[in-house]
């Protein structure tokens, strides 16, 4: 028995509803032949059936491949939703052992195969900031991630956009923050979290 997203299985029933649509028309110019209304009746009666059952034929299979192709199209590629999540574990390890460079080599790998990993881009967000001491790094990471069209400004970037702010200076911190409160969808714990560190900063540069 074919599955219902068996392309075989697709296949016959287009094939069907094919012939169901040709046998259609068929009787329906056959009776319209005639000259006579009630056979004219029967026949297109004949017609809107046979058109009817097509169409529940092929529903299944042309909103299958509509819908596919609508989800790659709005959203991102099916590959990216079967993807597994990277695991920093190893990269983890490797900063327990004192092997900051190395770890930021490979966490760097995991940004080139998906540059909005949230997890890796802290990940070497910390490790330039607390491990080796380079701020400038740091805060490029963070703006890297921050000027991506496609990041996101949510639950999941709250953290290290409130650590890109403490490198940045009084003025870019409060626009940075003005921007990401209006762009993102926050829960009303880390909206008023973004809106205190704002207001703190206005109010050094307005003293």
């Amino acid at each position: 028995m074919f599955s219902e997203e068996s392309k075989l299985s697709n296949f016959f029933a287009i094939l069907i509803a094919f012939g169901l649509i040709v046998l259609g028309f068929y009787w329906f110019f056959k009776d319209v032949s005639t000259n006579s209304p009630v056979n004219g009746v029967f026949g297109l009666l004949i017609l809107v059936s046979c058109l009817v059952s097509a169409a529940t034929l092929i529903a299944p299979a042309v909103s299958s491949v509509v819908g596919s192709w609508l989800g790659d199209a709005l959203f991102y590629r099916r590959a990216k939703l079967d993807k597994a999540p990277e695991c920093l574990d190893r990269m983890e390890g490797l900063m327990l052992d004192g092997k900051y460079h190395e770890a930021v080599e490979e966490v760097k790998e995991v940004l080139f195969r998906d540059a909005l990993n949230i997890d890796a881009r802290a990940l070497l967000f910390r490790i330039y900031l607390k491990h080796l001491q380079d701020r400038d790094k740091a805060l490029e990471v963070g703006l890297e991630y921050f000027n991506h069209p496609a990041h996101k400004s949510n639950g999941e970037s709250v953290e290290l956009l409130l650590a890109m702010s403490d490198l940045l200076d009084d003025k870019n911190a409060a626009e940075w923050l003005a921007k990401e409160l209006k762009r993102g969808n926050y829960s009303n714990h880390d909206a008023k979290l973004l809106k205190n560190r704002l207001n703190s900063f206005r109010d050094l540069n307005n003293s």
